[in-house]
């Protein structure tokens, strides 16, 4: 077939409207298709219209939009190169030019290079704008049994919005291709996945290829799914490498076979990755293949509400874990590690390191697990962080770190810390209220819980009395032990009688003056005081008229005394 060119070479067209319209080039039997090409500023498609460039056997040619400033695909309408058996031709929009301002693809719209039949080969796909936006729409480059598999490429985007719809690379046996995401380019500024996916996947023999999005801000909502996946063949490996923030909400980052070999996740966020109401990242193998390895640097880890980061393969042989954090909360969630058998390695493992202060935190039955099915070893456990803080258990179960197996061997937990809290060697038990290092083995060898602490938090406690004062101490001493011949004096409290049954008595007490002797307390003292002779003499501090009416000094201020009282009633000391 011949080629479709507008204004190629030429200024653009202002606007291109197709309206249950087409623009197409094709080879309905073995022939191969040509190019077609549209230079506009403005492409509209709306009601199922069509630019197209199809083959059923031959070679396609590509679709390629150039000097787009604005890209609309309304309700069913498509750009597509497809083939059956043959190979398809590639779709770029804007390629090696400024980027398109906006592109929309909404109501089951589709952007789409692929191969339906057997054998047939697709093409790719590569979109430069600066937003990308899907509103249960799709973007994608699929086979069915491929040799070859298509990219799709996005470029120099700085929003990416996918609501309800989808951007994929795939194949049924065949190879699927991959899915970059401004590639060696700066980040994105911020992609948001509502209820969409981007993904690569082989749904039947064929492997999967890669997954990339170099992103600022990635942000998962309402089942929304970033993945790589595969039944029986190889999978690719997921890789954010310069976020700042990941946030996953009731969504999943997943890469995952049946029985083939799940690929990795690689997730660098420089300030935070948070999952909650059951947000995922996981590596899988579902029915004994092989998981791959998850690893995830950021500065602040939360997982709430049943979250989980997880490797695991029940049967087969499953990844490691390895999480490198400044600050780390699990509440009422999960990291775990399962296999079904054990390599070299001992089963799957996880890794911990953290380096803020109470930067590792287990609450409201939350979970470390490192376990081992059938004959597996148990995996390892090894926690570095200045502090782990396990809050008092809240539910039936506590909050547990535990490295189990059935038959194989328990696994080894070590954590290296100044201080452990809150949590301590057990059977970590079902219903036993109590936060457990449990690394034990239902029927194999138990393993090692090994804790190093460099500061033991009981270390100089001291315990204290049930009784802080002894009561006999607050009982007063005799006084008629404290000096030599002395004696208790009777004298009321000012103006009030001596008991409640004799008369009132106005007349002051004049206490005599005691010879003070030496304490007969154990106690050291550091002098003995000096007797004071009677014949010393006292200065006057004051005066009284005494019972015959005379005037005599004494040795105490009367001053503001108003009532005389008579001479006091003494009794001698036993």
């Amino acid at each position: 077939a011949g080629s479709l060119t507008v204004n190629s070479e030429q200024l653009a067209v202002n606007r291109v409207v197709l309206d249950n319209g087409s623009l197409a080039v094709k080879a309905t039997g073995a022939g191969n298709s040509g190019n077609l090409s549209v230079n506009a500023r403005t492409v509209e498609l709306n009601n199922g219209a069509e630019i197209s460039a199809s083959t059923n056997s031959g070679a396609g040619e590509s679709v390629t939009l150039t000097n787009v400033d604005t890209l609309t695909l309304n309700n069913g309408s498509q750009i597509t190169a497809t083939t059956q058996t043959g190979r398809a031709g590639s779709i770029t929009v804007n390629s090696g030019q400024n980027p398109v301002n906006t592109l929309a693809v909404n109501e089951n719209s589709a952007i789409s290079a692929q191969a339906t039949g057997e054998r047939g080969e697709a093409g790719s796909v590569a979109l430069n704008t600066r937003t990308l936006t899907l509103e249960n729409g799709a973007v994608s480059a699929s086979n069915q049994s491929g040799t070859v598999g298509g990219d799709v490429t996005l470029e120099n985007l700085e929003t990416l919005t996918v609501n309800q719809g989808e951007i994929s690379a795939s194949t049924v046996d065949g190879s699927a291709g991959s899915l970059t995401v401004n590639s060696n380019q700066l980040a994105v500024n911020r992609v948001s996945l509502n209820n969409g996916s981007l993904a690569v996947k082989a749904t039947g023999t064929g492997n999967s290829g890669n997954l990339s999005v170099n992103a600022r801000t990635v942000e998962l909502n309402n089942g929304a799914e970033i993945s790589a996946s595969t039944n029986s063949g190889a999978g690719g490996n997921i890789t954010l490498p310069q976020l700042e923030t990941l946030d996953i909400n009731n969504s999943q980052i997943s890469a995952s076979t049946a029985t083939g070999s799940a690929g990795s996740i690689l997730i660098n966020s420089a300030e935070r990755v948070r999952l909650q109401n059951q947000g995922r990242i996981t590596v899988e193998a579902t029915d004994g293949g092989t998981a791959g390895n998850l690893e995830l640097t950021t500065d602040t880890l939360t997982l709430t509400e049943n979250s989980r980061i997880s490797v695991s393969s029940l049967t087969g042989q499953a990844g490691n874990i390895d999480i490198r954090t400044k600050d780390l909360l699990l509440d009422r969630s999960a990291i775990t590690a399962e296999t079904g058998t054990s390599d070299q390695e001992s089963g799957a493992n996880i890794n911990l390191s953290a380096s803020n202060l109470l930067t590792l935190r287990l609450q409201n039955e939350s979970l470390i697990s490192a376990t081992a099915n059938a004959d597996a070893d148990g995996g390892n456990i090894t926690i570095d962080a200045p502090f782990l803080l396990a809050n008092p258990a809240t539910g039936a179960d506590g909050s547990d770190i535990i490295a189990k197996a059935v038959r194989g061997a328990g696994g080894q937990i070590t954590v290296n810390a100044l201080g452990i809290f809150g949590i301590s060697e057990g059977r970590a038990i079902a219903g036993n209220g109590t936060n457990n290092f449990d690394a034990s083995s239902e029927f194999g060898a138990p393993g090692v819980v090994q804790l190093n602490q460099a500061v033991d938090p009981n270390r100089g406690l001291t315990q204290l009395p049930e009784t802080v004062t002894d009561p006999n101490e607050l009982i007063a001493q005799n006084v008629c032990r404290r000096g030599k011949e002395s004696e208790l004096t009777q004298t009321g409290k000012g103006g009030l009688p001596p008991t409640l049954e004799d008369d009132f008595q106005g007349e002051p007490a004049l206490p005599p003056l005691v010879e003070p002797v030496a304490s007969q307390s154990s106690a050291p003292t550091s002098s003995t005081p000096t007797p004071i002779s009677s014949k010393d003499v006292q200065p006057a501090q004051g005066w009284i008229l005494n019972a015959q009416g005379q005037i005599e000094l004494v040795s105490y201020q009367t001053q503001g005394l108003e009532v005389r009282r008579s001479a006091p009633k003494s009794t001698s000391c036993p």
